[in-house]
């Protein structure tokens, strides 16, 4: 009996682990969307990032004691008992945060703006593609637009 609940375990933590990893895969960035989140950080100002994780400020930015402008998770770290300093100035913080409205419509007004640029050059870049395609197809000995004419 206890071999059948020691096996039965590890089958469990075999199925979560096998889970998980499907859920990693699953959710992991592709190479294209990597290289969107890169372009988007490329030109980002310093104030709209966050100081630990450097990503953009786009979903909850709060206003600390300190003055300073921090993404929400930070309150997380008051919640669980530690003891909170500014990580701009090192002094000890309250727990006091506001939502900072004005900076989240910045920060998302910037990424749609960066969005739309990311958009312009991927259209370019597939007409730019599109001609090549075009002048190894003429390189061949035949041009797509005289191959569509023959066949009207």
């Amino acid at each position: 009996m206890q071999y059948a609940s020691k096996r039965g375990g590890q089958y469990a933590r075999e199925v979560r682990d096998y889970l998980r990893r499907k859920e990693e895969e699953l959710t992991a960035p592709t190479a294209e969307e990597e290289e969107e989140e890169a372009f988007l950080l490329e030109g980002a100002p310093a104030e709209y990032k966050d100081v630990f994780s450097m990503g953009l400020m786009a979903s909850s930015p709060v206003t600390a004691s300190d003055g300073y402008v921090y993404e929400r998770w930070i309150q997380t770290c008051e919640e669980e008992g530690n003891k909170l300093t500014s990580p701009r100035t090192g002094a000890g913080m309250d727990a006091l945060f506001l939502p900072n409205l004005t900076h989240r419509t910045l920060v998302r007004d910037w990424v749609d703006k960066r969005k739309a640029e990311w958009g312009e050059r991927k259209t370019e870049e597939g007409m730019d593609m599109e001609k090549k395609k075009d002048y190894q197809e003429e390189e061949g000995g035949f041009s797509r637009r005289t191959k569509q004419q023959e066949t009207n």
